[in-house]
């Protein structure tokens, strides 16, 4: 109906819409941070021996709360959603987005962070992200900066972990 037209274009241009804007472009400098910090960084520097791919994992330039880390290879693409999908106990399916869809080698992975997103919640999926990486060998599992162990200090447990994730 036009009432709920009208209510709906008052919640977007309005203060409501503005503060869900500034909420989710925040979560995403957050998960954009964290990830440059704690994934990239322990990227290995030669990724050519794994599959075809000529690219190492990247994080895609984008500041949407659409995100993108490249994961070259639609084997180890489709392999990293689907570990990630079983360590979190069936709360976070992100998806590969595959040769020929993107250039062979640049394989990637969706990520769609929300306004509703919370900071541990982004922690939490960071955490699985990295340990996912480390076991398919795309990074070194050497440990985290001090300023990222401190940013996962006072986690949840990981039972809290997914419910706290089943909104992602």
């Amino acid at each position: 109906s036009l009432v709920s037209i009208s209510c709906s274009y008052e919640t977007i241009v309005g203060n409501v819409g503005n503060t869900l804007r500034r909420e989710v472009f925040d979560r995403v400098q957050f998960f954009r941070r964290l990830v440059l910090d704690d994934i990239i960084s322990h990227c290995h520097k030669n990724d050519s021996d794994h599959d075809s791919g000529t690219t190492a994992i990247a994080l895609v330039d984008s500041f949407s709360p659409i995100q993108a880390l490249v994961v070259p290879g639609n084997t180890r693409c489709v392999d990293f959603c689907n570990r990630l999908w079983n360590q979190s106990k069936g709360s976070i399916r992100l998806y590969p987005i595959r040769s020929p869809t993107v250039p062979k080698g640049q394989e990637r992975v969706r990520i769609v962070l929300h306004s509703h997103n919370t900071r541990e919640q982004i922690r939490y999926l960071l955490r699985l992200m990295k340990s996912t990486l480390c076991q398919m060998g795309m990074i070194t599992s050497e440990s985290s900066s001090t300023r990222s162990a401190r940013q996962f200090e006072g986690e949840t447990s990981s039972e809290e972990s997914s419910r706290l994730v089943s909104r992602l």
